[in-house]
């Protein structure tokens, strides 16, 4: 029988009778997955997995979802990986924890001494599921096992990213056995030098107490043993790494070091292992008193664990007796007391308790909670020789990913502005859209751990005052500020005479004169200096475009004078332009255009049940992406505008997507009810591609709305812009 048979032959217990068809399909999926797929040491991930599970996994007494996820634990290396086949398969549960355990190892953590950007990556799992915690930590034990196959430099690296984070995680939730490991193998790698001396050292020192230690477990049990205890009583051996630390903290022998050696006295239980009766507790308590009757004891090294639980739930009696060491009989000894279910504990903490529980319905322990908050809270100075990296984890932070698996930090409630903020001050200034695990959602949505977010920027400003009212980082909040604070009265009044002299000089007319007597009668009314300067100071700001100052000055059109004059220049060129094929002409597709956006995902909405043929329209949902609606349907006529998006079933040729061109024009408009579910229709009926539609400016019931569309010539811009003056509220169209 080779390995692997052996491997799977001790998963069987864990898929009895008619279940056994359920892990022959898990592991002939795992096969396709990891097929041709090999470690640095050139076994095959399929081998690699089924060791893991069985070797480490199976020790903790695992739910059958737990063994079912570690052998799909490299599944997302794959690339005949599918989420929704695993799902489908094995049920939703499997799929969070691969899933969960896939997005860990895609995380690129770029981690240095001063970066705590693995500390989020675990951060990320510890706050969904614990067992994709334990499942991580055997596989860092894995991957220490084979770094000899790597570059010292990855060696080295890979090593302090242990000893840095997953050895704190596995301290704090009690789990010893992998802690131990974790440290004196990452020990190796961190500081080679100091481990090799050490090593020989303690070679030597257990070569000469070795002895004793036996001596002393001897005299222990046969002292039980008259006394009428069942017990069990072993040596532990300090492990490497803690010694080194001890070492370093102050200068010292291994001989100065009195818990080098340390002897446990387990209380055989012939009940449920995992339960321990007040009986047995008070067995340890004899047990107790009898050594402090026979030795002498050191009262200050006692540490009562029985009565006070360490945090993490470890409990058990420790004292420090003199006189059991034959070669200083003053050199004290440390003696551990506990029953075998603490026992059970100490060596395997909450991965013992918490996965065995669903199989035996052992109660939910507070414990563990307050463990894995405090975890989250407060986490211990880490000494590492040479540095030390404090690390500080808060209930108020929340851990996205980048579309290229970088973790960003950001404070519980953040929005994708704030990461765009975060990624960069010009990508939040010029942020449009966002997406969240592929899914449009409004730029106000509120952020998720695990999340991935992408962010769509326009090539021009998009900031908005607005966003200041759901920002959360105080980055975000200061990028916005200084933005508006640039605009002092001074020079929103030089802004707006640029502004306005700059269409004048388009319509060939005179600059503005000191007095501005351009603006002398306004909207039929005549005006003082200061209401003049007022005026181009909205300008300036935003709040009034040039094209509506300048008709409800003079009560002109400023597109139709320009529109005029350039169709005059077109005239020549216009039959040289690629003419107009039909949109049903041969060759042609179809596609749907969200917010002038190709392949974005969508549902059709359920309340109106709209064709893609329909007058329809996109709406960014909270958490479902974008829906689908009927223009005329009741949603849209109350929906918040800034979450309606252009949608539109295109069918163009190859000929005419190649001879398309963006065009932006700002609308200067007075705002009414229905007035964007109107243009949207509008532009639907055109057969014009909205690629992104945006309120760029907004004074009271006047605003400005920016709009970028794709047009296949300069004749169907004109008719565009000519329609779009005939629609009630729009005061100006121009071209920007």
């Amino acid at each position: 029988m080779d390995t692997d048979q052996q491997y799977i032959e001790q998963l069987k217990p864990y898929f009895p009778g008619k279940d056994r068809e359920l892990l022959d399909n898990l592991l002939e999926h795992a096969a396709y997955l990891y097929k041709s797929l090999y470690r640095y040491s050139g076994e095959s991930y399929f081998s690699r997995a089924l060791r893991l599970t069985c070797e480490k996994i199976l020790k903790l007494n695992p739910d059958r979802a737990t063994v079912m996820a570690s052998v799909l634990i490299s599944a997302a290396y794959s690339p005949r990986c599918n989420m929704e086949k695993i799902e489908q398969m094995f049920g939703p549960e499997v799929r969070r924890l691969v899933a969960a355990l896939g997005k860990i190892n895609s995380i690129k953590s770029r981690y240095s001494s001063s970066d705590s950007k693995v500390i989020s990556n675990m951060f990320l799992t510890l706050a969904q599921d614990i067992r994709v915690i334990i499942i991580r930590l055997v596989d860092r034990i894995e991957n220490l096992e084979t770094l000899r196959f790597k570059t010292p430099e990855k060696q080295k690296a890979n090593a302090r990213e242990i000893l840095d984070v997953y050895v704190p995680i596995a301290s704090r939730l009690g789990l010893y056995e992998f802690k131990l490991l974790l440290e004196d193998m990452a020990f190796r790698y961190v500081f080679p030098e100091e481990y090799a001396n050490l090593e020989k050292e303690m070679r030597e020192y257990l070569g000469e107490t070795q002895k004793m230690i036996e001596d002393i477990r001897n005299e222990l049990e046969n002292l039980m043993f008259r006394n009428g205890f069942d017990v069990k009583v072993s040596g532990r051996i300090k492990n490497l790494f803690s010694i080194y630390k001890k070492l370093k903290k102050k200068t010292r022998t291994l001989n100065e070091i009195y818990d080098v050696y340390a002897l446990r006295i387990v209380l055989n239980s012939h009940e449920d292992v995992d339960q321990e009766t007040q009986e047995d507790i008070e067995r340890l308590y004899k047990i107790l008193s009898i050594l402090h009757s026979r030795y002498e004891n050191l009262p200050d090294r006692f540490k009562d664990y029985v009565a006070n639980p360490k945090p993490n739930g470890y409990k058990s009696l420790h004292t420090a007796l003199v006189g059991l060491n034959s070669r200083d009989s003053r050199q004290p000894t440390e003696i551990q007391i506990r029953t075998a279910a603490m026992h059970k504990f100490a060596e395997h903490g909450y991965a013992a308790h918490w996965l065995y529980k669903e199989r035996h319905n052992l109660p939910q322990d507070d414990t563990l909670i307050n463990a894995l908050n405090e975890l989250r809270q407060s986490w211990q100075t880490i000494d590492r020789g040479t540095a030390e990296l404090k690390m500080n984890l808060y209930n108020d932070r929340v851990f996205v990913l980048t579309p290229d698996n970088l973790v960003k930090e950001l404070p519980i409630g953040s929005t994708p502005l704030d990461f765009a903020f975060a990624i960069h001050s010009e990508i939040g200034h010029h942020c449009y859209l966002a997406r969240v695990n592929g899914n449009t959602v409004p730029l106000d949505y509120e952020l998720k751990n695990g999340d991935i977010v992408e962010i769509t920027t326009t090539p021009k400003v998009n900031t908005k005052l607005s966003w200041m009212e759901f920002v959360k980082t105080k980055q975000a909040r200061n990028r916005i500020k200084n933005y508006f604070r640039t605009f002092n009265k001074d020079s929103l009044l030089d802004q707006g005479r640029e502004d306005l002299n700059a269409l004048l000089e388009k319509l060939h007319l005179d600059k503005l004169d000191e007095h501005l007597t351009l603006l002398k009668t306004y909207k039929g009314k005549a005006i003082a200096l200061g209401e003049r300067e007022d005026i181009l100071e909205e300008i300036g700001s935003g709040v009034l475009s040039p094209t509506m100052v300048f008709r409800n000055a003079t009560g002109k059109s400023a597109d139709a004078i320009l529109q005029q004059e350039q169709n005059k220049k077109l005239q020549p060129v216009r039959k040289k332009i690629i003419p107009k094929l039909s949109s049903r002409a041969a060759g042609s597709s179809q596609r749907l255009l969200i917010g002038g956006e190709r392949n974005m995902p969508y549902r059709i909405s359920s309340c109106c049940k709209p064709r893609l043929t329909d007058n329809i329209v996109g709406y960014i949902t909270r958490n479902k992406g974008v829906s689908i609606h009927k223009i005329s349907c009741s949603f849209v006529a109350n929906a918040d505008e800034e979450r309606l998006l252009e949608a539109r079933l295109e069918t163009l040729s190859q000929e005419q997507n190649m001879a398309r061109y963006q065009v932006s024009l700002l609308l200067d408009l007075v705002e009414k009810e229905g007035h964007l579910k109107q243009i949207i229709e509008f532009f639907n009926k055109q057969n014009v591609t909205v690629l992104s539609f945006s309120t760029v400016k907004k004074n009271g019931e006047n605003l400005q709305r920016r709009v970028i569309i794709d047009i296949n010539d300069e004749e169907q811009l004109e008719k565009i812009i000519a329609s779009l003056h005939h629609i009630e509220g729009i005061n100006a169209v121009s071209r920007l």
